[in-house]
C-alpha cells in the first residue's frame, strides 16, 4: 500500500483503504472485497494495489475470512462484520441506524459500489452481510451504480474440497486432522440423513448458493445489477460445473449475468495467470453497470 492512502485496521480482519484520489464520475465509490478462507493481507494487497490504480477515486472495505466464520453463530457473524456495516454508514452506503452515524457521512448519498466475493468464504461473509442489512434502506429513491465479481464461486467441492479449503490455511497437524475428520463426518451424516430419511434439507452451502441468487442479496441489488463469474476448469476446490449451474439458474431468474473462464489457472489464481483478462473483464462488467444505471435513469 502507499503512504498516501494507508491501509487502516477497523477490527481483527476488517480493514479500511482510503482513496488515493478524489472520484470521478463512472468510477466505483466503494470497492467491497471479501477473501477467500485464510486469504492474508499480503495476497489481498495484490487485488486492493490493482484496483487502487484503476480506480483510485474508491475506498476499499476488506473483509479477511477465518474458518471459524462458518462455525460462529449467527450473533458472532453479525459482531464480526459489524465494523464494516459501520463502515458503509459512514461512507453514505447505508441509512445509519444511530443519529451519531449521520455525523460521519463524506460521500454522495448513494455511492456507487463494486462487490468482489473469493471463493466460498468471501460469499459467506457476502450473504451473511446481506441478512444483517437486509432490512435497511439505501439514502436514495435510486439505486446505486453497483456490480458483483463472483470469484473461484459458489460451489460445493465434496468432503475432498472442502477439507482443502478449511485446512490449507491451519498449520498445525492435529488440527489439520481434527478438521479432516470432523468434516468427513458431516458429509458422511448429511449422506446419511438424506438416505435414509430422504430429506431434502438445505446444506449451509445450499442456503449460501441460493441465497446468491436473490435479488437483493444486497438492499442495493436489483436484477439489473451485472454479476460476473470468474472461474477455472483446472480448480480442483469447486467444480466449475457447479459455478457454471448456478450462474444459469441467475440467468433464469433474470439476472444480468456474464461468464469468463479459464481452462489452466488454480483455485482464486485466475488473476496471477491471466492478469490481462482477468481485470479487464472486471472493467467491462463496471463499465455496464454503468451504463445500465445510466440508461435506467434517462428512462424511468
Amino acid at each position: 500500500m502507499t503512504s498516501s492512502n494507508k491501509l487502516h485496521a477497523l477490527s481483527k480482519g476488517i480493514y479500511l483503504l482510503n482513496p488515493a484520489k478524489t472520484a470521478i464520475a463512472n468510477e466505483p465509490k466503494i470497492i467491497l472485497l471479501f477473501s477467500w478462507m485464510g486469504g492474508r493481507l499480503t495476497h489481498l494487497a495484490k487485488y486492493s494495489n490493482t484496483y487502487n490504480e484503476l480506480y483510485p477515486g474508491a475506498t476499499q472495505i476488506i473483509v479477511r475470512s477465518e474458518p471459524s466464520f462458518f462455525w460462529s453463530s449467527q450473533a458472532s457473524r453479525k459482531r464480526y462484520l459489524e465494523p464494516a456495516v459501520e463502515a458503509l454508514e459512514a461512507l453514505g452506503g447505508l441509512v445509519p441506524v444511530s443519529k451519531t452515524a449521520k455525523s460521519a457521512l463524506s460521500m454522495d448519498p448513494s455511492p456507487s459500489i463494486l462487490v468482489h466475493a473469493f471463493s466460498n468464504g468471501g460469499a459467506s461473509q457476502l450473504t451473511t452481510l446481506g441478512e444483517i442489512i437486509s432490512s435497511r434502506g439505501i439514502p436514495s429513491s435510486s439505486l446505486p451504480v453497483s456490480a458483483l465479481v463472483l470469484d473461484s464461486c459458489p460451489g460445493d467441492g465434496g468432503a475432498e474440497g472442502t477439507i482443502l479449503a478449511f485446512s490449507s490455511s491451519v498449520s498445525n497437524p492435529l488440527v489439520r486432522g481434527i478438521i479432516k475428520f470432523l468434516i468427513r463426518f458431516l458429509y458422511f451424516y448429511v449422506s446419511l440423513q438424506r438416505k435414509i430419511f430422504r430429506s431434502s434439507s438445505e446444506t449451509v452451502l445450499d442456503k449460501m448458493k441460493a441465497r446468491l441468487n436473490e435479488q437483493r442479496v444486497l438492499p442495493w441489488f436489483d436484477k439489473s445489477t451485472p454479476r460476473l463469474y470468474l472461474y477455472s476448469t483446472a480448480d480442483k476446490l469447486i467444480p466449475y460445473r457447479e459455478i457454471e449451474a448456478h450462474a444459469q439458474r441467475g440467468k433464469q431468474s433474470g439476472f444480468t449475468v456474464t461468464l469468463e473462464r479459464f481452462d489452466n489457472s488454480p483455485h482464486v489464481a485466475h488473476a496471477k495467470m491471466h492478469p490481462e483478462r482477468y481485470w479487464a473483464a472486471i472493467q467491462r462488467l463496471w463499465d455496464s453497470a454503468a451504463e445500465s444505471r445510466s440508461q435506467t435513469a434517462d428512462h424511468p
